[in-house]
């Protein structure tokens, strides 16, 4: 998750005149608002000026004690020691462990594809990227680089099966544009698999998920196997990684329309579809899939049979780590277990999944959500509660 300036009241004293301007600017805009019937919302003017305090917690939502959260330090300096990049040293400075920590669980994720919020591999990968303004280095959880990726490297994945998928940014000599393509490389620095890809997914199950344009100027997802070669062809909308077998897996039209939604197989057949699915959201965990039904039953989890298993009724859901899925209640979010319980109260902002037992989280503030907006909506009344 990115961090953002949790000191914002300093910054908010120290720069009086962008404080007076942009106080200036919220009253015309209240103005504006009032003289038009309603009232005007600005948001995040001051992104974190009035930001919860951020913090670690463990999956029962009790705060992570300091002694769990130690190794962070260490790892920072071994990180600058090895690097000479001050990057994890300097969120150390502002936001202690969880400044750290939520930099390293990031390097473990990659987006997803299509409906799919989130590729994580089954298990936290040992190597994983850290990006910083100076390039992309492979580090593992003590902060030992093992691979400098260079500069033409601006994103990578987590390491899996001895490989690691790489963007890199080029400059076409005909035209001068840059361009930026995806491809798989080794621990050596060595490119095994070259591409080239629009995006590209870890591997699990020996293979991997990516994507490639058509003829027609389409994107579409397929599956490779450790050489590069069509292991599934691409024809899919959206795609997942596999889990026992099976993958995650849309076809849509042109104009978007769902066709077909389940799990395929190594073949690429649909072994099993999903009457209703309206999005395809995670790969099978613990034998459970994340699916999006629309209004009912909303959310779901099913089994590798295609079955319900459990209705999810919350207004958002994210994908299962650590046996805990972020939900959003109202404005704000918490955690449910796997059998759709609430465990940890929705009092959070920007959820995080939890990796290795541990969730990086920013407590939820109802003033800023109200206050601080980038954009003005109008109401007939204040929101409950603000009147």
């Amino acid at each position: 998750m990115g961090m953002h300036n949790m000191n914002g009241w300093n910054w908010f004293t120290g720069n009086k005149w962008k404080a007076i301007i942009a106080a200036a600017a919220v009253l015309c805009l209240i103005a504006v608002g009032l003289w038009s019937g309603g009232y005007a919302v600005l948001r995040y003017v001051w992104y974190g000026a009035v930001d919860g305090p951020i913090a670690v917690i463990r999956p029962d939502g009790s705060p992570a004690p300091a002694e769990a959260l130690a190794w962070l330090k260490p790892a920072a300096e071994n990180f600058f020691a090895q690097s000479g990049d001050s990057h994890l040293l300097d969120l150390w400075t502002k936001h202690g462990a969880a400044g750290v920590l939520a930099t390293l669980h990031a390097g473990t994720r990659t987006f997803g594809s299509g409906f799919l919020r989130e590729f994580t591999l089954e298990n936290a990968p040992e190597i994983f990227p850290i990006r910083t303004e100076r390039g992309c280095n492979l580090v593992d959880w003590e902060g030992n680089v093992h691979l400098r990726l260079g500069p033409n490297v601006d994103d990578a994945g987590p390491v899996s099966g001895g490989l690691v998928a790489v963007r890199r940014r080029t400059v076409d000599d005909g035209s001068g544009t840059a361009k930026a393509a995806w491809a798989y490389q080794n621990l050596d620095g060595e490119t095994v698999v070259p591409g080239p890809f629009e995006i590209a997914f870890p591997f699990q199950e020996g293979l991997a998920a990516v994507a490639v344009t058509q003829d027609d100027g389409t994107l579409r997802w397929g599956m490779i196997d450790t050489s590069g070669a069509w292991a599934i062809a691409p024809r899919f909308w959206s795609l997942g990684g596999f889990s026992n077998g099976l993958a995650p897996a849309e076809i849509r039209a042109d104009d978007n329309t769902l066709e077909t939604a389940g799990f395929i197989d190594r073949s690429g057949a649909f072994a099993v579809t999903l009457d209703g699915a309206r999005g395809m959201l995670s790969s099978h965990r613990d034998g459970l899939a994340l699916v999006w039904y629309g209004s009912s039953p909303g959310y779901a989890l099913v089994d590798e049979a295609g079955a319900i298993a459990l209705a999810l009724d919350y207004e958002d859901v994210a994908p299962f780590s650590d046996g805990r899925a972020p939900v959003r209640v109202g404005n704000a979010y918490g955690y449910i277990d796997t059998a759709g319980a609430l465990v940890i109260p929705a009092k959070y902002e920007r959820p995080a999944s939890f990796c290795r037992g541990l969730a990086v989280v920013v407590r939820y503030s109802a003033v800023r959500h109200w206050v601080l907006q980038t954009y003005l909506t109008w109401k007939e009344a204040l929101p409950a509660g603000l009147g």
